[in-house]
């Protein structure tokens, strides 16, 4: 990223204040990545090594235009109006000779780029759509706690139990190991165990700040148990970071999408996250790469 403006990850909160005076809480996911990093680079020494923050000129905070690199993922926004001709700028400069991976790309980016993979030769190899939701800090705050079983209890997750979250990750196609054990170590999770200290259910951040994968064994599904580990590490957000919870919902997972529009949600839109490699195939046409951009829901 030869031709991008790094810049000291201390600008983090300049950005924050950008993102939170423009139609908050429309950009309620960026406050919330924006702030996640901060935390993290501040708690973690080895955090530091990993995580950089580029931008596109030295003009910056006139649409608030940011990459965030943390090893092979990146995570940006702009506030710049269609046709976003400063991120297609940024974005290009990426080096691309490796996987690349994006967290959660707005759907109003998708066109912008679809430009820059057609460009770069670059095709998606995989890709997860999530709806974004919004509750704020107060009304997660009275919110009563969710009833569990007698003598169960909630702690939080530690690395002895990547084997338990490993069996029903890699069954359900979910998130890599390694991305679980870096989420364990960095970011807030939950889990929730019998009265036998066997873990039944866990839940782990993302890189964005939002909690992400929720697992349930399966002879406890459909008992109450999903709602009870929403809320709680939406409270243990709110606790820890002094934040609003952006709730963040996988396409097709309908229970999921139950307990946010149970409280009233604010729906915030649609994210794509995506793995984007060198094109292996022979020349896709332009439709082609539209329906692989565009997949159906």
């Amino acid at each position: 990223m030869k031709n991008l403006l790094k810049l000291s990850t201390k600008t983090i909160p300049t950005f924050l204040e950008i993102y939170k005076a423009a139609s908050y809480p429309k950009h309620a996911l960026t406050c919330s990545s924006l702030k996640n990093f901060a935390v993290q680079y501040e708690r973690y020494p080895e955090f530091k090594a990993n995580l950089e923050l580029y931008t596109l000129t030295e003009d910056w905070q006139k649409d608030g235009l940011f990459l965030m690199k943390n090893g092979p993922t990146y995570y940006f926004d702009s506030l710049e109006p269609n046709p976003y001709d400063r991120a297609r700028k940024m974005l290009l400069d990426i080096d691309y000779s490796k996987e690349v991976v994006f967290r959660a790309v707005r759907d109003q980016f998708k066109p912008m780029m679809n430009d820059v993979f057609w460009l770069k030769n670059l095709e998606i190899t995989n890709q997860t759509g999530t709806t974004i939701y919004f509750l704020s800090k107060e009304f997660i705050k009275n919110i009563p706690e969710q009833p569990i079983p007698k003598g169960w209890y909630f702690r939080s997750l530690t690395l002895n139990d990547l084997d338990d979250v490993k069996k029903k990750v890699v069954r359900e196609g979910g998130d890599h190991l390694n991305y679980i054990e870096l989420s364990i170590k960095y970011k807030i999770s939950l889990g929730l165990c019998d009265e036998n200290g066997t873990l039944q259910s866990w839940i782990y951040g993302v890189d964005v700040g939002t909690h992400g994968t929720l697992g349930v064994a399966d002879n406890h599904k459909q008992r109450g148990v999903a709602s009870a580990m929403g809320i709680q590490i939406a409270k243990l957000i709110v606790a820890e970071f002094d934040m609003d919870v952006v709730w963040n919902t996988e396409h097709g997972n309908d229970v999921a999408h139950l307990l946010p529009k149970r409280y009233g949600a604010s729906d915030l839109g649609t994210v794509t996250w995506m793995a984007v490699n060198k094109r292996v195939s022979e020349k896709m046409s332009q439709m082609g790469m539209y329906q692989i951009f565009y997949p159906k829901l």
